[in-house]
């Protein structure tokens, strides 16, 4: 699809992303995200701050489940992202490496899928 198609298609807003390509064998659901409460925004930017120490714990799926929701999560009825995309087309997939292997958030299930073995 050149460009011209994914301007026109996107303004009439017909464009959406294909499924993903890639072998879904193992599918692990994560609760709904928690989309209340936090800090304020403007609190929240004056705390950030780049860090190099990692917590060896893994996360929760709450928190798992927080974090791929913001990241690229559905938030509005029509299949609208929490991230932008250009001319909406959200072509973007977004995955999640475990020592268990690689994989893919899905979106519209809230799970996220087994991707491939990481070597």
């Amino acid at each position: 699809m050149n460009t011209l198609t994914k301007f026109v298609l996107g303004m009439m807003g017909q464009l959406r992303p294909k499924p993903a390509i890639g072998n879904t064998i193992q599918s692990i659901s994560l609760p709904l995200p928690e989309k209340r409460g936090g800090l304020p925004l403007m609190e929240a930017l004056a705390m950030r701050h780049s860090s190099r120490d990692f917590a060896p714990d893994p996360l929760s799926l709450q928190l798992l489940s927080n974090l791929l929701w913001a990241t690229y999560g559905i938030n509005r009825p029509d299949g609208g992202r929490t991230a932008p995309s250009a001319l909406n087309a959200q072509e973007i997939d977004v995955f999640l490496a475990l020592p268990s292997g690689a994989y893919r958030f899905d979106a519209a299930t809230n799970d996220y899928n087994w991707w491939r073995q990481v070597t």
